[in-house]
């Protein structure tokens, strides 16, 4: 068995946001192809055998003191305002026809200038460049939210490519914010090793630096099947900031019949140490 290694640590921003939100799965299995969820090619997904963290590998993932978002998970409450708000103005144009395309497409700036906004406020984070922003709403019970396009299928544990950085540079990648803008909780699933450190392992086990990020995700789970995977159990209103173009990860949802919708924004922001709030504003 792969045991956890030091990699990336899980910064918690909020009283609201707590050790017991993060558990433990012993590696992937193949994501099956169910008809609701149609898997492509080589897709994993966690094993089914989540449990508490041990002290030990608590130790591991939670810093004493937050470090920087290039080295770590960060997660935080943006709370119940931002999830009511996001209902009553966004949730009515998801679908919508184009005569409120440009309506929806505001709206969503506005709360990509709110959210970065916050994390001003409260974590001292200041972005250095804007990206994208969306609203996406998926299914209860889908063990995997990542879809590709190109391979019409659901991607399971994967690493983006958005920037299309060479492995060297993806450490400085965008950040992604994802609100639970939902009606109940959700899950990010994610291994805690940064690219360099992926790339380490397999050249441990003698293998060759992979042409893409797909490869080097696929060739990662061909050889560490057992390697932990960790979820963080989102409740509506928390976040996660993470450079998913450095992290091998997932979201998954819940299992209570009820929508899931997430708020995404992705922005460059600096490799600071993000500020733990004591209490929201």
């Amino acid at each position: 068995m792969t045991g956890l290694r030091r990699g990336f640590g899980v910064n918690l921003l909020a009283d609201s946001c707590t050790q017991d939100r993060v558990e433990i799965s012993s590696g992937v299995r193949p994501l099956d192809g169910a008809a609701s969820q149609p898997a492509a090619p080589g897709a994993v997904v966690a094993r089914d055998d989540w449990r508490p963290l041990r002290p030990d590998e608590a130790a591991v993932l939670f810093p004493t003191e937050p470090v920087g978002l290039a080295s770590s998970v960060s997660v935080t409450d943006f709370g119940e305002d931002m999830v009511k708000e996001a209902h009553e103005r966004l949730l009515p144009g998801v679908g919508a026809g184009a005569d409120t395309d440009h309506d929806q497409q505001a709206a969503l700036r506005e709360f990509q200038e709110k959210t970065l906004g916050l994390l001003y406020e409260r974590q001292g984070l200041v972005p250095e460049s804007l990206g994208a922003v969306d609203v996406v709403v998926h299914r209860p019970d889908q063990l995997s939210t990542g879809f590709n396009e190109g391979l019409n299928g659901y991607m399971g544990l994967h690493i983006d490519s958005h920037q299309r950085l060479p492995f060297a540079q993806c450490a400085g990648a965008m950040t992604l914010c994802s609100i639970n803008v939902g009606f109940t909780d959700r899950y990010l699933n994610f291994v805690n090793l940064p690219v360099r450190s992926l790339l380490a392992m397999l050249a441990e086990r003698g293998e060759p630096v992979p042409e893409s990020s797909i490869a080097l995700k696929d060739t990662f789970f061909r050889l560490f099947p057992e390697y932990p995977v960790l979820r963080v159990r989102l409740a509506p209103g928390q976040a996660y900031l993470c450079n998913t173009q450095n992290t091998i990860h997932d979201g998954a949802t819940n299992d209570q019949g009820l929508p899931d919708v997430s708020l995404l924004t992705i922005n460059g922001l600096p490799d600071s140490v993000p500020r733990r709030a004591a209490a929201l504003a």
